[in-house]
């Protein structure tokens, strides 16, 4: 199967097998898929394509069309720019990394590590015993 204008395409059933190429686009589909999905054929458009006459509609894997910045803000979070890769599949991990609760089941993306403060720790924790830890309270 070969359709003008496209570059690759993949069927609902391969990506539902997973029978990708082991490549950053083949795991971009991968992780867009969904067997709820309507559709049979995802058609990978050439590069530098525009989805419309109206303009473009980010429907393509190239990073031109795909790169969002994604910030973060408060005190779990390291002050600065990264400049590592992230996709929007790290971002679920990593706040179930930050809530001390499991990533969900089928989730594969990384904590990012990189944009995580050092933990707070508290010096009069609940249950703590205030003062030196080798000091015996007052009889």
């Amino acid at each position: 199967m070969k359709q003008a204008g496209l570059r690759y395409y993949f069927t609902k059933s391969q990506l539902a097998e997973g029978e990708v190429p082991d490549t950053a686009l083949g795991r971009k589909f991968l992780h867009s898929y969904s067997p709820e999905g309507g559709w049979y054929v995802m058609g990978v458009p050439q590069i530098y394509t525009v989805g419309s006459s109206k303009g473009t509609d980010h429907a393509s894997p190239y990073t031109y069309d795909t790169h969002v910045p994604l910030a973060f803000y408060g005190l779990p979070f390291r002050p600065g720019t990264y400049r590592t890769p992230a996709e929007p599949v790290d971002l679920a991990v990593t706040l179930a990394s930050l809530l001390g609760i499991n990533a969900p089941t089928h989730a594969v993306g990384r904590v990012l590590t990189e944009a995580l403060a050092p933990a707070h720790h508290s010096e009069n924790a609940a249950g703590s015993p205030a003062g030196p830890p080798n000091e015996r309270p007052p009889q």
